[in-house]
């Protein structure tokens, strides 16, 4: 039995509850989504999306629940390969840029930095705001205590992040609080869709990556993907311009 996975989603519940006793029918047909994989604190280990999209897939809400009213909490059998909108495409193609990352990617806890379907961005900060910050302080609520059940003998947890929104809300007061630039120790020349960093706080290590909706750009993914390897301890592939000879357009 595993009691950390029985607490988090018993937490995740009351927060839902929480949120729609305040919010109301509207609120329950968004729905949501805790978990993306099928592993929980197994490894000190985390992969953060934002949230989940407005469209429920079958694989997000569980056996027999292909709507997007419900508010799953269950661990995820299929794989990623098996998801078919484009953020998983570019997600599994920046994997397999570099020898080790699916292995150490799939030993991590997937999940979102809020569990709570919207459209997109602008939409959850609405609801937070609809909320009077009540969406942002349970989500870090529920953040902390997966941070926690993730820890090591050491203390330590290494999070992998998916877009700068997403690190917005990591460094943002209801979740770890910290100043970016301040604990930024490593990061890409580049702007924009293609950026990345290494962030280092007391025992949490977090390496914010593109956001895969929108970077599809296999140089440029592959170029982050061997930068992330080399600090997960995993081995450079060369990127496949170099590959074939030819460099790919972005």
């Amino acid at each position: 039995m595993n009691v950390k996975l029985e607490q988090i989603q018993e937490l995740a519940r009351k927060c839902n509850a929480e949120l729609s006793g305040q919010l109301g029918e509207d609120f329950d047909q968004r729905g949501g989504c805790l978990f993306l994989g099928n592993h929980y604190a197994d490894r000190p280990r985390m992969f953060f999306g934002l949230n989940p999209g407005k469209l429920a897939d079958v694989s997000e809400t569980g056996e027999g629940e292909a709507s997007g009213d419900s508010f799953c909490v269950d661990l995820i059998e299929e794989s990623w390969d098996s998801l078919k909108y484009s953020y998983w495409k570019n997600f599994c193609l920046f994997l397999d840029s570099a020898q080790g990352l699916r292995e150490w990617m799939e030993d991590a806890t997937a999940t979102y930095c809020l569990p709570w379907r919207t459209k997109d961005g602008n939409e959850l900060r609405k609801l937070d705001r609809q909320t009077g910050g009540k969406l942002s302080e349970l989500g870090g609520k529920l953040f902390r205590q997966m941070i926690a059940h993730h820890r090591d003998n050491s203390g330590s947890v290494v999070l992998i992040v998916a877009g700068v929104e997403s690190l917005q809300w990591i460094k943002s007061k209801p979740f770890l609080g910290f100043d970016v630039t301040e604990h930024t120790v490593e990061s890409s020349t580049r702007r924009g869709t293609y950026q990345w960093r290494k962030i280092a706080l007391d025992n949490i290590t977090i390496y914010q990556l593109p956001h895969f909706s929108r970077a599809n750009s296999r140089p440029r993914l592959s170029e982050c993907a061997n930068w992330l390897a080399g600090h997960l301890g995993g081995d450079r592939v060369p990127p496949l311009g170099e590959q074939t000879g030819r460099e790919e357009r972005s």
